[in-house]
């Protein structure tokens, strides 16, 4: 299993404050660090090199960007996140693009609209209102510059390896 995603650089006054939710109420907290999927887990007999073309051709006249995460969000599966503003349009444009590829497009969940987010937790969703309101008052927000953009292999025990790393050169 692979995955496209961004692993945003999270700055220093906010970034305990997410690990520490994450490991509270994140089952993947210790498999993978606080990341933006663009493209959901496939498997794929492509190859890492062709998928490391791919990417770059996406991104090729991308430059640096910056986003912006700043509002708690939820579904009704127990996921809760905090939401990409600033940068929004421009996820979900390389998002469709992605998968536009036919390399991806058998792979794309049209059953999960996509609305890029940093997940905070996975927990049962009678328990998310609760969490919500401890969180609000918390200081989460942030912005980053996403200068790459990455792919990983999703390991038989869960862990993530980061094998692909396009850089945003413009």
């Amino acid at each position: 299993m692979r995955t496209i995603l961004i692993f945003p650089t999270i700055p220093p006054t906010v970034s305990a404050t997410i690990y520490q939710i994450r490991q509270q109420y994140d089952p993947l907290a210790p498999h993978i660090r606080p990341h933006l999927s663009l493209v959901f887990p496939f498997e794929s007999s492509l190859s890492d090199a062709q998928l490391t073309r791919l990417i770059r051709a996406m991104v090729a006249k991308l430059s640096p960007f910056e986003l912006t995460l700043d509002h708690l969000g939820t579904d009704h599966h127990g996921y809760f996140w905090l939401r990409v503003t600033t940068g929004n349009l421009l996820l979900t444009q390389l998002h469709d693009q992605l998968y536009a590829d036919a390399n991806l497009a058998p792979f794309l969940r049209s059953d999960l609209p996509y609305h890029p987010h940093l997940t905070l937790g996975h927990v049962a969703p009678t328990a998310v209102p609760a969490i919500l309101a401890r969180l609000a008052p918390l200081p989460l927000k942030f912005t980053t510059t996403v200068t790459t953009i990455s792919a990983e292999h999703i390991l038989a025990n869960g862990d993530s390896d980061e094998v692909i790393r396009v850089i945003l050169t413009q």
